[in-house]
Parts: C-alpha cells; structure tokens; sequence
C-alpha cells in the first residue's frame, strides 16, 4: 500500500510539473514574440488596467475595436487602419484581457467593457466618434451606444453574432466552468490546448477566411501570441466568455436608437442575417449589407470594401 500510494504521488507531482512546465514554455514564447509590438502606440492608464491603443492618420475621429476574444487584438485592424488614415484620425484598442493590454484576473461583463469604450471615447479622443466593431464586440458597443448616444457619430458592425447568441444563463454548470478555467495549473492547460496554434488554424480556415490562400503566417502567430500572452492571462476573459457573462441582449440595445448604424455580414451567415433583416425592419436608423466571398474578417480579407461602405 505504502508503495502504491508513494508511486502514485511522484508520478502525480510529475504530471503536475510537466504541465506546469508546459504552460511556463507557451507563456515565455508568447512574450518573446509580443514584446517589441507596442513600439507604435501608447498606454491608457484606466481603472482596471493599461489598455494599449494607436493613433495616426488625420480629419474625424475613428476607433476600430476589435473580436472580443483572447487571440485577438488591434493587429485584426492592420490593413483597414491604414487604409483608413489618409482621411480620418484611426484610433485602434487592445480590449482589457487581449493583445498588449493588462489581464486582470476579474469576472468580464458586458457592462465592464461599455465602461471602457466610454471611457475611451471620453478620455482619450474627447469627440463624437464613429466606431467600427468586429463580432462579439458589437454587442458592448450597441450598449453603450444605448447608454451614451451622444459619444457615438455613426457606428458599422461587422459581423455581429447573432441576437440569438447572446441569451444565455449563468447556472451553476457555467460558473463551475468559469472556477475550472481559472485554476492555475490544469485550467491554464485546458486554456492553452483550446487555444493551440492548430486550433487557430483550424479555426481561420473554417470561420475566419472565405479565401485560406490570403492568410499570412504572421497573422496566425500574433493570434497564437496574443493567446498565452502575461502566463496565458487571456484564460479570465476566455473562462468569463463561455460562462455566458458577457452575453446581452442585443435586441434591446438597438430598441429605439438614434445612431445611424450599418451591419456588414457574410452573406453565408443565413440564421443571423434573417434576423438582422427584422431589425432593420423594426428600426429606422439601422441598414444591413452583406458581403459575398469574405467570413468572419472581411477587414483583412478585402478591407477596400469596408472602406468604400465607411466613405460613402
């Protein structure tokens, strides 16, 4: 027995430190690979943390917000800001819990991040702005638009999930989820093997890109950095996410709202479109354009055509 029982404990204390070992070596490459990114722009200092932003072009403020979502960042933004600068002052944010900016360990709710896009918007370009914003951001951003209309000049979704989507109930099971993802040593691994650079693949071929071919490997690796970056503290936003804690009802937000607003989405998104074309029935200051040959990031896979729809 005593024999069993001391076997079982190195090989257990084994286990623990090879995952452990795992998680240090995706961490360490992940800063290696960011560390030098942020040589462009500059830190707001806000009340939960250091969220990294650019700025450059010249003429009406416009802030780009990218996928919430932990391996994403303002990198998503690359080629439309710079499309973009010749005639607007471009503003891009990394989202508290993503790309450069901090990741506190802190419960993520709709409400944290329509604090900080107002904030943002107030503090920092201190101007009516138009807001650009890429899937599950559309949600906070309708919200806050909601809230604080008068910050908000005109706002384009792209690719916004669906009403349907961001329903959903915090019951035991998810906070159970949520205590699972934040535990430091087996919940950073489950998070690290989600968000493997073969899953990233995967998940760009599937969702992201209509067009694989015009994926760049650099695109793929500062996903994949942005992922474990700080010891893979993106795992509060991500644990937060599937809980449901960040879902809102996004039907509500739009209710009576006076910014005119444009939603842009692939024209395979069938179930989310029909619903979008309801809303756009039901409110008047809300169009949708949809978009062939492009998925989840037509900003990068054809950002012309998001600039033509934003000059118009």
């Amino acid at each position: 027995m005593k024999k069993f029982t001391k076997k079982f404990l190195f090989f257990s204390t084994l286990a623990i430190a090879s995952i452990e070992g795992y998680n240090k070596y995706i961490s360490y490459k992940s800063n290696e690979e960011l560390k030098d990114s942020s040589v462009d722009g500059d830190f707001y200092d806000y009340k939960y943390g250091n969220v990294y932003y650019t700025k450059r072009g010249h003429g009406d403020p416009i802030l780009l917000i990218h996928d919430l979502n932990p391996m994403s960042s303002s990198k998503e933004w690359e080629k439309l800001s710079h499309a973009l600068e010749n005639k607007y002052t471009v503003y891009t944010i990394d989202l508290l819990g993503c790309g450069l900016s901090d990741r506190p360990n802190l419960t993520y709710t709709n409400y944290f991040f329509v604090q900080l896009i107002s904030s943002f918007i107030k503090n920092i370009i201190n101007s009516e702005t138009i807001v650009v914003a890429s899937h599950f951001s559309s949600t906070f951003v309708a919200m806050a638009n909601k809230l604080e209309p008068d910050l908000f000049k005109q706002i384009y979704l792209i690719n916004p999930v669906s009403p349907m989507q961001t329903i959903g109930k915090i019951s035991y099971l998810e906070k159970l989820k949520k205590k699972f993802i934040n535990t430091p040593v087996l919940g950073t691994f489950i998070y690290n093997i989600t968000f493997s650079k073969k899953n990233i693949i995967n998940a760009f071929k599937l969702g992201y890109f209509y067009d694989y071919t015009k994926v760049d490997s650099n695109l793929i690796d500062v996903f994949h950095s942005n992922s474990h970056y700080d010891n893979s503290a993106g795992k509060y936003l991500y644990s937060s996410m599937i809980s449901n804690y960040l879902d809102a009802n996004l039907g509500l937000a739009f209710d009576n709202s006076k910014t005119p607003t444009t939603i842009i989405s692939s024209r395979n998104n069938f179930e989310a479109n029909e619903l979008f074309n309801n809303l756009t029935r039901n409110v008047e200051n809300i169009d949708l354009i949809t978009l062939s040959n492009c998925k989840l990031l037509p900003h990068w896979e054809n950002p012309m055509k998001i600039v033509k729809l934003i000059n118009k």
